[in-house]
């Protein structure tokens, strides 16, 4: 049915998370975006201003509503199946000043298949005249199985996913539709069901939004800072398993690589080391958790994506294509460089050198970045924006400059894109995703990409927020779907607009043991994301890293002198002193070069850093002989002055 149409006064899109807090808070104020309705709302959810149809064998109908637009959809089996509903403008309308569409969508569950609506997704369709505009939602299985609103998706007029014809005309279209699709890519297998719905339609013109100049500090009253730091620090400190992993996800006991690594830089500085050795329990944390990494590297420097962390057992070798993922793998050389420069651990010293030589060897001098296939051995090039932030940040860490500025070079290069002024998702995927804009923003702003950094910031906290199913309000990484707290954390470390709000609203969300969730939402692995609502140990660390004001990124001066600490074995000496026998039964003996010229104290420590043993050593003494009776087997430290040596103590 023919109907007349306008572009009325600009609304606020359905963002309903603080509605008061968004309305009064000058903070928020760049948050979400403002858009034109291309239909009205009363006429968009008139089922008679629309006209079905369907592939033969589909079907599509509409259901009366007072408050959507709503279809009932069967697309059976076989790929490109499809069922649409339309609607035609009469007279056409101009959509040539938008370059944003949104619409709040809301899917249905299906109990009686598991995953749900997998194999299908949305296109949306301009027409004019004979020319058709088609905008793809692929990449996202289970989006119409979300059974609830998903407040105003997106999709971007000059994106790769939209297929626009030559000679297309924006200041004439005629129809617009909505197809649910099958997509060869979702392994369609059966038959399927189901019902949408759609509300507010609007567009939108991103290059009259306002992008802010300059990052926002947090700046809360009191301590509530420092607490929320430290209460993260210590959620931390208490994932670490016997194995001296860090559980990523308690639910099914697995250590991730990329949350390794940014959590033991958290560890590190939080550690306490006096001559070399742990004093703390951030100190031996973190020490343990760098020793697993060192002894179980692969022989090329790069480590497994994910172990059990109870037992150690791999669980995850590579990627599903064989290749290493080199947006976790450069955090665990961050992490290890991190923990070397404050704590002088020379047992760590050769896994880091190995996971540098073999970072560097990947990376040409024009900044083209390779990764392994480890089932092919060959050297694919890596095309994600995310991989190399990571990469990058682990070369300013070790202070490979060179290499880190060929890298910024050939990705900004690469991935700016000048239509919404944000980086890439990759060199092949220009969505606008998250990590892509918040990681590149808080590296690069320092480095003379400032305002790039600050626009980049600006456009995803426009299209990306969102409040899921409820509170917080916050980011998703894609969509957006639901709020991802390691994702919304990201942002207000980097300093973007609002973050003061976002935090404040992220607090009460807190859990009781410093942790943060994963996501507001329990969806499972659905529309393109994997959202649940368990503890996260990288939300976590990315809320410590805000909380003290510090950027992950930001490499670790190095302020510790350095003595090394030698596993020494019997009669082997460091500095002409000698401990022997080594390994030790009941007693060993400290033997000095010379006599002593003052009086003088030896110690023992364990693991934990804790003195279990101070023995005082009058002046004039060639050596002196300790009592260890009373010690345990294991692995115990002899600190002689400046000198630290490590003992083993066997069965008496």
């Amino acid at each position: 049915m023919a109907r007349t149409s306008q572009l009325p006064a600009v609304i606020l899109l359905g963002i309903l998370c603080a509605r008061g807090a968004l309305a009064q808070d000058p903070e928020s104020f760049n948050l979400g975006w403002k858009g034109l309705e291309i239909i009205p709302a009363t006429d968009f959810i008139d089922d008679g201003n629309w006209i079905t149809n369907a592939q033969s064998g589909n079907t599509i109908s509409l259901l009366p509503n007072d408050s959507c637009l709503q279809l009932k959809w069967f697309i059976d089996s076989g790929n490109y199946r499809w069922a649409q509903a339309y609607s035609v403008f009469n007279p056409a309308v101009s959509l040539s000043d938008l370059n944003v569409f949104a619409l709040d969508i809301h899917g249905s569950s299906c109990p009686d298949l598991n995953p749900c609506h997998q194999h299908v997704s949305l296109e949306f369709k301009f027409e004019n005249g004979s020319r058709q505009a088609v905008y793809e939602r692929r990449g996202e299985p289970g989006l119409l199985s979300v059974n609830r609103w998903i407040e105003h998706l997106f999709f971007l007029r000059n994106s790769e996913n939209f297929y626009i014809p030559a000679g297309f005309n924006w200041d004439s279209i005629t129809v617009f539709s909505i197809a649910v699709k099958s997509y060869p890519d979702y392994q369609n297998i059966v038959p399927d069901s189901g019902y949408v719905s759609f509300r507010n339609f609007t567009g939108d013109q991103t290059d009259t939004w306002e992008r802010s100049e300059s990052p926002e500090t947090l700046a809360l009253s009191g301590d509530t800072l420092p607490v929320i730091a430290a209460r993260a620090a210590s959620f931390i400190l208490g994932r670490q398993a016997a194995t001296g992993l860090l559980t990523t996800w308690e639910e099914d006991h697995s250590s991730w690589l990329y949350g390794q690594g940014l959590a033991l830089k958290a560890l590190v500085l939080e550690g306490v080391w006096e001559n070399n050795l742990p004093v703390n329990d951030y100190a031996v944390s973190a020490r343990k958790l760098a020793w697993f990494l060192s002894d179980h590297q692969y022989a090329d420097g790069s480590w497994p994506r994910a172990w059990n962390s109870t037992t150690g057992n791999i669980i995850v070798p590579y990627e599903n294509d064989g290749t290493i993922w080199m947006g976790d793998f450069p955090f665990a050389l961050m992490g290890l460089e991190a923990y070397l420069k404050k704590a002088c651990d020379t047992k760590i010293e050769k896994a880091r050198d190995k996971s540098r030589e073999f970072l560097l060897s990947l990376i040409e001098p024009d900044g083209k970045f390779y990764t392994v296939n480890k089932i092919t051995g060959g050297k694919p090039e890596v095309t994600s924006s995310e991989a190399y932030v990571a990469a990058i940040a682990a070369l300013i860490e070790t202070g490979d400059e060179t290499e880190a500025d060929a890298l910024i070079e050939n990705l900004e290069t690469r991935t700016w894109n000048p239509h919404f002024r944000s980086w890439d998702e990759g060199f092949y995927s220009d969505r606008v995703v998250l990590f892509a804009n918040t990681w590149m923003a808080n590296l690069l702003y320092q480095r003379g990409y400032s305002q790039k950094a600050m626009d980049a910031l600006s456009l995803a906290g426009r299209l990306l927020f969102t409040r899921g199913p409820g509170e917080p309000c916050g980011f998703d990484g894609i969509g957006p779907i639901a709020v991802w707290y390691e994702g919304t954390l990201s942002y207000i470390n980097a300093g973007g607009q609002g973050s003061n709000f976002l935090f404040r609203n992220i607090i009460p969300h807190i859990n009781p043991d410093g942790s943060v969730p994963h996501y507001n939402d329990g969806l499972g692995a659905n529309a393109g994301i994997w959202a649940e609502r368990w503890a996260s140990l990288d939300g976590t660390s990315w809320l410590y890293y805000t909380a003290r004001g510090r950027s992950p990124f930001e490499p670790l001066e190095t302020e510790t002198e350095c003595h090394p600490v030698s596993l020494m074995e019997s009669g082997s000496s460091l500095s002409g002193i000698t401990v022997f026998p080594n390994p030790a039964g009941l007693f060993i003996t400290v033997q000095f070069p010379v006599a002593l010229r003052e009086n003088s104290r030896i110690s023992v420590r364990d693991m934990s850093g804790r003195n279990l043993l101070i023995q005082e050593v009058p002046a004039f003494q060639h050596s002196a002989s300790l009592d260890l009776a009373g010690f345990s087997p294991g692995i115990y430290f002899i600190n002689f002055g400046r000198e630290n040596f490590c003992i083993f103590v066997l069965d008496k």
